[in-house]
């Protein structure tokens, strides 16, 4: 029975002993604890207040002054083009025009001024050229006339004949001289040979009679 109830005691101190062990171990670790979450409480605030700084400075500071200077030039309104004059009037009734008929085919030359003087053109004189073998018009313009002149001429050319041939030189008598070539459509008139009377043939006129 004593060394029941000594166990007993025994056992309490133990119990005792160990309930206090785990208190002396346990109270250290709270504090512990407390200390480690104060801790990461003021790192956290220190990284947040340093981001804040950092980011108001970044924000706040002036931009360079080649930025600026590109944002003026860019403001500048773009210049505007200047307003296009129109083209010099002509007067055609001084331009003097040489028609020349270059296929052999009558009136020829006579037809093309006729398509002059429906722009207005007066002072055109036709003839026949050296050669009446042309199947391309030609047309020469002379270096001082007016662009508006030979443009005009030149497009009523490509309209009126197959094929044209232009180019530029110094005339002395004439703005403009043309060779009529082939139009479309056109046919060629071709002489009709004389048949020649033969001395046999004479004689058979003879017997015939």
């Amino acid at each position: 029975m004593y060394l029941c109830l000594y166990c007993l005691q025994m056992t309490d101190a133990d119990q005792g002993s160990v309930n206090n062990n785990v208190q002396v171990v346990e109270r250290p670790a709270i504090k512990s604890n407390k200390k480690r979450n104060i801790i990461l409480v003021l790192v956290v605030l220190v990284l947040v207040a340093f981001l804040g700084v950092g980011t108001w400075y970044i924000l706040d500071e002036p931009q360079p002054q080649g930025g600026v200077a590109v944002i003026e030039e860019s403001a500048q309104p773009s210049p505007t083009p200047e307003p296009t004059l129109p083209p010099e009037p002509v007067e055609r009734s001084e331009i003097k025009i040489q028609v020349l008929n270059g296929t052999g085919v009558p009136g020829e030359a006579g037809l093309f001024k006729d398509e002059l003087e429906g722009l207005d053109y007066e002072d055109i004189d036709t003839a026949n050229a050296d050669n009446t073998d042309y199947t391309s018009a030609v047309v020469t313009f002379s270096q001082d006339l007016s662009p508006t002149v030979v443009s005009e001429i030149t497009e009523l050319l490509e309209k009126f004949y197959s094929n044209l041939t232009t180019s530029t030189d110094e005339l002395d008598e004439y703005d403009v001289v043309i060779i009529t070539g082939e139009r479309e459509g056109m046919a060629r008139t071709t002489a009709t040979p004389t048949p020649v009377e033969t001395a046999d043939d004479s004689s058979e006129e003879d017997d015939q009679e």
